[in-house]
C-alpha cells in the first residue's frame, strides 16, 4: 500500500469496498478465491484482488481472512447487513475513520476546503517537504473527496456545538483541549498549543489505540535522546 510520511493508506476508495460487500452478502461466498471470482477477478492472486484484499481487511477492517476462508466482521456485518439506513451509514463511517489520513483530514479540512492549498495541510499533517506532497497531492485528494460523501451522510456530519471544554494539563507543561466544541457528533478533539488537532471516534477502542501510539511515540523520542547521548557530535 502507498505511504506518504507518517501515512500509510489505501488506494481502495470506500465505494469499491461497499460494493464488494454487498456482492459478498449477495453470493454468500466464505473463500478468498470465490470473493475473487464475485468481484470480477480472474484469479485471486492477482495483484488488483490482493489490493481490494488488504484493503478490507487491513486498512478498513471489515473482513478477517484466515487461510482461504474469508468472515466479515462486526463492522462488516454492519455494512452488509444493516438494521436500518442509519445503521449503515454509521458504520461506513466508522471503517472510513479508521484510515488515520482520511481521519486527520477531515479534523483539518472538514467538508469544504481550498484545493489549491491541500497540498500544504497534507506536508504538514504527514511531515514531508511541500515538493513531496506535491507529487501525491491530487491522488489524495481524489481519494479524500471519495470519502467525504460517507461522512457528511452520518452522525459524523459537521455541525457546531456551543459547549464548555475541558482543559488538561499535559506532562510536558502544555495545555490540551479535550471536549465537544465545533466537532462532528460521536467524535472527540484533543488540541495541544502549536500542534494540530487531532479527531478520533468517541469510543473506547480508538482511544486506547490513540494512547497505545502515543506511548510507542514516547519511546522512540526517549531512544533517540538516548542514542543522542551517548553519541554527542
Amino acid at each position: 500500500m502507498p505511504r506518504i510520511g507518517k501515512y500509510e493508506y489505501p488506494q481502495i476508495a470506500p465505494r469499491v469496498i461497499i460494493e464488494a460487500l454487498d456482492k459478498i452478502r449477495e453470493s454468500k461466498v466464505t473463500t478468498v478465491a470465490g470473493v475473487a471470482q464475485v468481484l470480477g477477478h480472474k484469479t485471486h492472486n492477482s495483484g488488483g484482488f490482493f489490493a481490494k484484499l488488504a484493503a478490507m481487511n487491513k486498512y478498513y477492517g471489515v473482513i478477517d481472512k484466515r487461510g482461504d476462508a474469508i468472515e466479515l466482521t462486526p463492522l462488516g456485518k454492519k455494512i452488509a447487513y444493516p438494521a436500518n439506513d442509519n445503521e449503515r451509514a454509521e458504520a461506513i463511517s466508522e471503517m472510513v475513520l479508521r484510515i488515520p489520513l482520511f481521519r486527520d483530514l477531515f479534523a483539518r479540512l472538514g467538508e469544504i476546503y481550498d484545493k489549491s492549498q491541500f497540498f500544504i495541510h497534507l506536508s504538514e499533517l504527514a511531515g514531508v517537504e511541500r515538493d513531496v506532497a506535491v507529487t501525491e497531492s491530487n491522488m489524495i485528494r481524489n481519494l479524500y473527496d471519495e470519502v467525504l460523501p460517507y461522512l457528511r451522510s452520518s452522525t459524523v456530519s459537521k455541525h457546531s456545538i456551543d459547549a464548555v471544554t475541558e482543559t488538561v494539563t499535559m506532562q510536558a507543561g502544555q495545555s490540551a483541549s479535550i471536549g465537544p466544541c465545533n466537532v462532528p457528533e460521536g467524535m472527540i478533539r484533543i488540541e495541544i498549543f502549536g500542534k494540530s488537532p487531532i479527531m478520533l471516534p468517541d469510543k473506547e477502542h480508538y482511544i486506547d489505540s490513540l494512547i497505545k501510539d502515543l506511548q510507542d511515540h514516547k519511546k522512540e523520542l526517549v531512544k533517540g535522546k538516548a542514542s543522542e547521548d551517548a553519541n554527542p557530535k
